[in-house]
């Protein structure tokens, strides 16, 4: 058995796959410990054939998957899982690379602390500078057998909804069973949040890892900006709050906190970014989810979580649900929420 799989979705990566495939090769861990799953997502450059190229020099260590149609990051990702046979799993994606070390030390912690997930810090970074980020608000091992420990777990936030700065041990994803959202950017939370419902033990490093280049072609850069492509995330956590109701063992010991989640992504975050990219949020959608949240969660004022002290800003946002809006009203309330919660 590999020890990670690193699964690597590639859309016309011509531009930065080479650097990210090095980075790969210089894993002090070795290409023989890495399962390496490189997934063509339809491209229209010679993406493919340098995925080849890359197959044929390690064919011990290479998948190479090509789609016939595209199906954005999470459908290629979803891809790749299906082949995945490494003990832990991994994410990369093709413009990011890691460190030489990274899987290596990565994978030596997960073993040492017998984590189901651990997550590290990572780079951003451009041609001229190099920005270290700490999403870690804890360092070291939690364990979370006893249902009170997971809800403070969940509550604190203390792991990201990004795939990428984690690896997860394969026969918990398996278990899992959850997936990306395909053909939608923010896809991620479909696949990461299912995860904390099952880790019995997950395990933080404040060290980094992985690079992120600052690319402005990049999706997040491009198609976030996209006032179509908005309404990408709060589908995403439709979607994801679908997977928590098809386990209802779950819905039935973590409601509270579910429920808490949901209405943080799902209503005010979709709010948030509407005001923070000065994008256009539609009333009329705009109307669906408040019915969402009023049909869903009919007592959500009850929740314990938003009945605390500092959660004032959103118990004020959260009070529009019961609000008539028009387009300018809305557009006004987006601008709103944003600054609610940035002061």
């Amino acid at each position: 058995m590999k020890k990670v799989t690193v699964i690597t979705p590639c859309y016309n990566s011509r531009k930065y796959l080479g650097e990210c495939l090095e980075s790969l090769e210089k894993q002090t861990i070795g290409m023989e410990n890495l399962q390496v799953i490189l997934v063509n997502d339809a491209s229209t450059d010679n993406t493919w054939e340098m995925i080849l190229e890359f197959e044929k020099r390690y064919p011990e260590s290479v998948v190479a998957i090509n789609l016939p149609e595209n199906r954005r990051q999470g459908g290629a990702r979803n891809e790749g899982l299906k082949y995945a046979s490494g003990e832990y799993i991994a994410f990369l994606d093709s413009d990011d690379n890691v460190l030489p070390q990274a899987y290596e030390r990565i994978y030596q912690y997960a073993v040492k602390t017998d984590a189901d997930i651990v997550q590290f810090n990572h780079y951003n970074y451009t041609k001229n500078e190099e920005e270290l980020c700490d999403n870690c608000k804890l360092e070291g091992t939690i364990q979370l057998q006893e249902k009170a420990t997971r809800k403070l777990f969940l509550m604190t936030e203390a792991m990201t909804m990004g795939c990428w700065n984690k690896i997860y041990r394969r026969k918990m994803v398996e278990e899992s069973q959850a997936t990306f959202a395909e053909h939608r950017i923010y896809e991620e939370p479909k696949f990461v949040y299912p995860q904390m419902f099952y880790a019995r033990k997950v395990s933080c490093m404040k060290d980094a890892f992985y690079r992120i280049r600052m690319n402005q072609e990049s999706t997040m850069h491009c198609e976030a900006k996209k006032t179509g492509r908005l309404l990408d995330h709060p589908e995403v956590q439709m979607q994801t709050f679908q997977y928590m109701t098809e386990h209802q063992e779950l819905m039935k010991n973590y409601y509270e906190e579910i429920e808490f989640y949901f209405l943080k992504t799902y209503y005010i975050e979709t709010l948030f970014f509407a005001g923070q990219g000065k994008l256009l949020l539609d009333v009329d959608y705009f109307k669906k989810m408040q019915d969402n949240v009023k049909n869903l969660f009919p007592r959500w004022k009850e929740n314990c979580y938003l009945k605390e002290n500092d959660e004032e800003k959103l118990r004020k946002v959260l009070s529009t649900v019961q609000e008539t809006y028009d387009q300018g009203k809305l557009n006004v309330l987006c601008e709103d929420v944003y600054n609610i919660m940035m002061g």
